[in-house]
């Protein structure tokens, strides 16, 4: 014999409702979260984001470069104090301050801890040497694990060079911005080595190839102020899929000074899947 028991109609609201009760106390609930963090955002933070947003808006192209300069100048025309700015990898790049062990090091320790009473030793001593920036403490621990990845293929590095490096010491400074009014880009060059970079900005390897076609103008002449679109088709080659960061270069043949070799103007990283694995 079984039984089937069914619910009384009355039964069934009950739950209905107390369902219905449950979920509007979520709703609530989750509510009045979103706004008490709406409302801590309208504190201090909102006004900071406001008032950098409205700064940014104020400021002249070469004011914001001048301000990511080693020791940016004060702006009067803003309001903006004088910005010295130092290195914390280990303590403060300054004779006589406290010199800590390399971040490996404090890494290798696992103590937190002892991280943040490094940290605030060195900002102690910045501010008692006027800095007002301090780049790091930092700590990487494991881009030993990212290195080995490339290096025995599991992911297909795509990434490129942002410095140009040199063959000799002799050689330095070395950069990919050449006039050509002269030879290499640094003085005090061996006489008798190649000038050329070992390797040169915006250099590096793949687990693949790309195969670079034709590159096309929206439009073959433009007036002065107007501006024009170019575009190139990448395939990639090889047997694996990557990513290759297409880069566009310009150099002006016809200027009245002298200008560089070329100029970085534009580049997009992107990823293409591999003709030959994908059939």
């Amino acid at each position: 014999m079984v039984l089937c028991l069914y619910p009384h109609k009355g039964y069934t609201k009950l739950i209905a409702m107390k369902n219905l009760v449950l979920s509007v106390i979520f709703l609530m609930v989750f509510v009045a979260c979103q706004f008490k963090e709406h409302q801590d955002k309208d504190g201090k933070d909102l006004q900071i984001e406001k008032n950098v947003e409205k700064l940014l808006h104020q400021m002249t192209l070469d004011e914001k470069i001048a301000e990511m300069t080693q020791d940016a100048p004060a702006n009067d025309r803003l309001g903006i104090p004088f910005m010295k700015f130092g290195e914390g990898l280990h303590g403060l790049w300054y004779d006589g301050v406290t010199v800590y062990p390399q971040a490996i090091a404090f890494g290798s320790t696992w103590d937190p801890e002892l991280i943040r009473k490094m940290a605030s030793q060195t900002a102690i001593e910045a501010r008692a040497l006027n800095t007002t920036h301090c780049y790091s403490p930092n700590l990487d621990v494991v881009s030993g694990d990212a290195i080995a990845d490339a290096i025995f293929g599991d992911v297909n590095p795509g990434g490129k060079l942002t410095v140009s490096f040199p063959r000799s010491v002799g050689q330095i400074p070395v950069t990919y911005l050449e006039r050509p009014d002269f030879i290499g880009s640094g003085k005090g060059q061996y006489g008798f080595t190649d000038k050329s970079p070992l390797f040169p900005f915006g250099y590096g390897l793949s687990y693949t190839s790309f195969e670079y076609g034709k590159a096309e103008l929206a439009s073959q002449t433009i007036k002065a102020g107007e501006s024009t679109t170019v575009s190139v088709k990448v395939s990639n080659t090889g047997k694996r899929d990557g990513d290759e960061v297409v880069q566009m270069y310009v150099r002006d043949d016809f200027a009245s000074v002298g200008r560089y070799n070329k100029m970085l103007k534009g580049f997009r990283r992107i990823t293409e899947g591999s003709r030959k694995q994908n059939g």
